[in-house]
């Protein structure tokens, strides 16, 4: 089954300093929120973040395999 994403950064990377950054996955079949954890992997967040302030992921399709 397909469903489209479109990931939105919820919290803007000023508010890491109190809080993890949380991206909100819209789907056709209801929202997920996702918290990241820069204290765990500072490189890995810094790049995903970037990747959906860029647009990389709007509109999206992914499917289960």
């Amino acid at each position: 089954m397909y469903i489209a994403i479109i990931l939105s950064a919820v919290f803007a990377a000023a508010a890491r300093a109190q809080y993890n950054p949380v991206v909100l996955l819209e789907t056709n079949r209801g929202n997920i929120y996702v918290e990241l954890f820069p204290d765990k992997a500072p490189i890995t967040v810094d790049n995903f973040l970037a990747y959906v302030n860029e647009g990389f992921y709007d509109y999206l399709l992914f499917h289960r395999v």
